[in-house]
C-alpha cells in the first residue's frame, strides 16, 4: 500500500499548523484534507472526538477506497487507523 493508494485522509485538526505540516510531510492537497479542514472550520478542535466527526464526514461522502485516520493527543500521542 502506497500513500497514493489512500482515497481519503482524516487528520485530527488540532489546528491549521498540524494540517499544514501533515500535508507537507506526505504531499497531500487541500482536496485530500477537505474533511479535516471542513470540521476544523465548522467545529474547531473538539479534542479526541474530532477524528470521529471526520470519520462521519468521510462516510457521508461515501468516498471509495481506503481511508487513513490520524489522531494526535497530549504529550505527542499519535494513533493511526487504516479503514477499508
Amino acid at each position: 500500500l502506497q500513500i497514493t493508494d489512500i482515497a481519503s485522509w482524516g487528520i485530527h485538526p488540532g489546528g491549521p499548523r498540524i494540517l499544514s505540516a501533515a500535508a507537507e510531510a506526505i504531499s497531500l492537497t487541500d482536496q485530500q484534507l477537505e474533511p479535516s479542514l471542513g470540521i476544523l472550520q465548522r467545529c474547531g478542535n473538539m479534542s479526541s472526538p474530532t477524528v470521529l466527526f471526520i470519520l462521519q464526514e468521510h462516510l457521508r461522502r461515501q468516498a471509495a477506497g481506503p481511508c487513513v485516520l490520524l489522531g494526535f493527543g497530549p504529550g505527542l500521542n499519535v494513533e493511526m487507523c487504516l479503514l477499508r
